[in-house]
């Protein structure tokens, strides 16, 4: 619902009419501004997503932002010209460099966390909370053929 508005708010700002009429001409700017809010939408489904921890509106924002990708390199760059191509590739240069610092700093350091959390017998077992120091404390096992004579 949110995505159909936004299509809808940037059609009527390009609009010259009294009435609205969605028109799919060679208008760059209207081309870039699509790009740039789809970007942001994404951006903001996947800001929604981490802040909830809902794995389904992460995949959700990947794949608008797969879509905007898509629509950047195929769609708006044969179209667009000087300024408007240089601003298109900035603004998915900078939504991808987001992208991968939001997932780099609040998803996979979830995902390690939980991958530690596994750990939780081996540290209560040897008394300690740090995995390393339950491991090295643990009574070594013997060598096949190397044990008692």
């Amino acid at each position: 619902m949110v995505f159909v508005w936004i299509n809808l708010a940037i059609a009527n700002w390009f609009a010259t009419g009294e009435t609205l009429t969605l028109s799919f001409g060679d208008r760059p700017a209207q081309r870039l501004t699509v790009s740039i809010a789809w970007g942001l939408y994404a951006l903001l489904l996947l800001g929604i997503g981490v802040a909830r921890d809902s794995v389904g509106l992460r995949w959700i924002s990947l794949a608008f932002l797969l879509i905007v990708i898509g629509k950047v390199f195929l769609y708006d760059l044969g179209a667009l010209t000087d300024l408007y191509r240089v601003a298109s590739l900035v603004g998915l240069a900078v939504s991808l460099i987001l992208v991968s610092l939001l997932y780099q700093r609040f998803v996979f350091r979830g995902a390690r966390g939980r991958v530690r959390e596994g750990d939780a017998g081996v540290r209560a077992r040897a008394g300690t909370r740090d995995p390393e120091t339950a491991r090295r404390s643990r009574p070594a096992v013997p060598e096949p053929g190397r044990g008692r004579s």
